[in-house]
This record gives C-alpha cells, structure tokens and sequence, in this order.
C-alpha cells in the first residue's frame, strides 16, 4: 500500500513518506500535529468511531483491531532476528480477519434486523387469494385430466425438511430420517406455485400430522381453510378427513410417480384398478407442491 499511495501503518504512528505529509499539510497545515505523533492516545475515540466498521477483504482490519493486536504481535515476534523475515503465504494470518472479530456482532444483528422485516412482509406475501374457496383454479378447469374430478381442489400440502444449526444439546430431537439436524417445515401452495400458508421451526423429527393437527387447532396462525366442498390434496402421511383428500393407502397399492415409470413394458406402468388409477391422478396433481419447492 505505501508503494501506491505514500500511506502505511504501523503500531501507532502514520507511516507515510516525506512527500506525503507534505502535500497533506498543503491541503491543510492543521494536518502538521499528527506527523510522528503517538495516536495510541486516541484508543477510546476509535473504539466509538469505528465500532460499526465493516469492510472487505481477507486481511482487512479497523484501526482499533490494528492496535489491539500489536501487543500479541509484538510477543509472536520475538526470538526472531532483526533480519528475519515474516512469511506472507502462512497460512495463519498476520491479523485476525474482521469478519471473524469485532463486525460479527455487527453483521448477525443487521441479519436480524432484515429476517424481522421479510416476516413483516410475510403477512402480505403469504396468503391465498381474498376469493379462493369461490372458484375453480385455471390449472384444473383446463386440464382434462383433473376436470372434473378434482374441481374443487384448491391447492397442496406438504412437509418439507430443511437443514438446521442447533445447539449441541438440542441436535436429537432435530435429526430425523435425513441423518442430520432439520426444521421440518409445513406449507401450502395454491395452483398459481404460489405459498399461502408457511410455519416453520418445528423439529426434524416432528410427524407432518402432528404439525398438521396442530396448524387446524391454532386460530392465530391464520391457516387458510377450506370451505364448503373445497380441499386440498395431501399425501398418505396426512389423515384423510374433510378438507383434506389423501391418497388410497395399500402394501400393493401404488401413489408416488415414480413407482408408474418402473417396469419394461407399458402394461406394468400403468395404473392397476381404479384405486391406484386416482392415485395416479392424485399424485400428479399433488405434485404442484413440490415443484413449489424447487422453484
């Protein structure tokens, strides 16, 4: 840096060239009082002024991090000659990385700052249409493989796990089937592979009907309800009651998509009966869900 620009650093002084100063103390003779003073002096002024600091870079540190380190630089010096040399390709660093010292608190309270906002938003972005038990969605009314029957389905739900970072205490009650720590995540989504209804923070181990039973009992989530002859189309691990249309459920029936792909002919792919003929149905049009989630 001083090749570039005449100003450097060291402990406590501005370490700049002769020709530096001087063009600073044309720019403003007041500059003259700082040149080959001790700013050690100033410690508690940086640490207000520099204490939202945030920068970039690998190796990058405020002022007050620069001095805070000189004592501990200092001692990790000695036994070194005066012609001994510092390595620069080490890969301990010379100087602890800001954003892994003193922004760390700075960055995870705006993080929260932002998290609390899009949750504000969530009220207005996650919800279903003002009139959507009143009509039937185009995704079905245009496709002659879901109209008629599935007329008055008005969206999907699902589960879905996501990983999360718990504390070590927490962790079994997070790892579930996935082998590792998780949120499992209830959602649904109307036609339009839009979210109208999210709760999160669930434990990776919690059943999606334990989740389920509890969202219909809980007023102040605000759950969409279906009414009248309305549903939403849910899988075998929900219960199958009014509302809420799950699949034919069998050893020797089949749902998800694909187990229809497997086999060598197209007679083994096909539905068998009339069961697994809705199933088929049913899975495909469920399906709108977890594309939600891919998108």
């Amino acid at each position: 840096m001083r090749l570039k620009t005449g100003l450097g650093g060291t402990r406590s002084l501005v370490d700049a060239s002769p020709e530096w100063w001087e063009e600073k103390i044309r720019e403003n003779k007041d500059y003259a009082k700082f040149r080959n003073r001790d700013l050690s002096i100033f410690d508690e002024k940086y640490a207000i002024l520099f204490q939202d600091s945030v920068t970039v870079g690998d190796q990058t540190m405020t002022p007050l991090q620069f001095q805070n380190n000189s004592n501990q630089n200092e001692e990790n010096m000695e036994g070194k000659g005066d012609n001994d040399e510092i390595n620069l390709d080490d890969d301990e660093p010379l100087f602890t990385s800001l954003h892994e010292s003193s922004s760390r608190e700075t960055i995870h309270r705006h993080f929260h700052t932002v998290l609390e906002a899009m949750l504000k938003l969530s009220d207005d972005i996650i919800k279903p249409d003002a009139n959507y038990n009143d009509h039937v969605p185009k995704y079905i009314l245009n496709n002659p493989r879901y109209y008629p029957m599935f007329k008055d389905c008005i969206g999907a739900i699902d589960g879905t796990h996501v990983r999360a970072s718990v504390p070590q205490k927490d962790e079994v009650k997070y790892i579930g089937r996935k082998g590792y720590a998780t949120q499992n995540i209830m959602d649904v989504c109307d036609f339009n592979m839009c979210f109208t209804f999210v709760w999160a923070g669930w434990e990776g181990t919690a059943h999606d009907t334990r989740i389920f039973n509890e969202a219909l009992q809980r007023p102040d989530l605000n759950f969409p309800y279906p009414t009248g002859d309305k549903y939403y189309v849910v899988d075998a691990g929900y219960p199958n009651t009014r509302g809420y249309l799950a699949p034919y459920k069998g050893s020797n029936i089949r749902y998800h998509l694909p187990n229809f792909r497997r086999g060598h002919t197209t007679a083994i792919r096909e539905p068998r009966g009339p069961k697994e003929k809705f199933n088929y149905l049913h899975s495909s049009l469920r399906n709108i869900i977890e594309r939600t989630f891919g998108v």
